[in-house]
């Protein structure tokens, strides 16, 4: 699946997922940069790189994710929609908004069945952004897809958020 691009340039990979939280199988999307963008945060030796989509999305909601086992708190005024998932590849179509309107992603996702049922059941999706190397995972090796999750949420890696998302058709 090619990357899209947000407004601001920045090209992304969207991957659709289901993944276990406690008991429940929750839906996710996981918003993982093509190539992470780092700014100098400060001046002199001290400075720290500082990454500036896990910023942007901090400062509109999200927050950090350390642990696999509960879905992080709702972030107000995101919104997703999709479409049908269709074809032998289930393609649909992602759009998600940022709150004040910016585009930041538009693209297409291959979503298993588990996570248009969550959808559909809880009305929302969890969204997390990080470069964990999904790329290369097939589409139907939740398995592997949920274990690079576990490790790149404990190693620090992830930022996250519930977002309210909306079926087109």
């Amino acid at each position: 699946m090619p990357p899209a691009a947000a407004d601001d340039g920045m090209a992304m990979r969207m991957t659709a997922a289901a993944v276990e939280h406690g008991r429940s199988v929750l839906p996710p999307l996981i918003a993982e940069p093509e190539a992470p963008v780092y700014l100098h945060a400060g001046a002199g030796a001290g400075s720290e790189l500082l990454d500036v989509l896990a910023s942007r999305v901090l400062a509109h909601g999200f927050s950090p994710v350390g642990r696999m086992r509960q879905a992080p708190a709702h972030a107000d005024q995101w919104l997703a929609t999709y479409g049908t998932p269709a074809g032998p590849d289930r393609i649909a179509q992602l759009t998600v908004m940022e709150p004040d309107g910016t585009l930041f992603y538009t693209g297409t996702i291959a979503p298993p069945p588990q996570w248009v049922a969550g959808v559909e059941q809880y009305g929302w999706s969890v969204i997390y952004v990080g470069k964990i190397g999904l790329a290369g995972i097939p589409a139907s090796d939740q398995k592997a897809k949920n274990r690079l999750m576990r490790e790149a949420a404990a190693a620090g890696q992830f930022v996250g958020a519930r977002i309210t998302v909306h079926r087109l058709d």
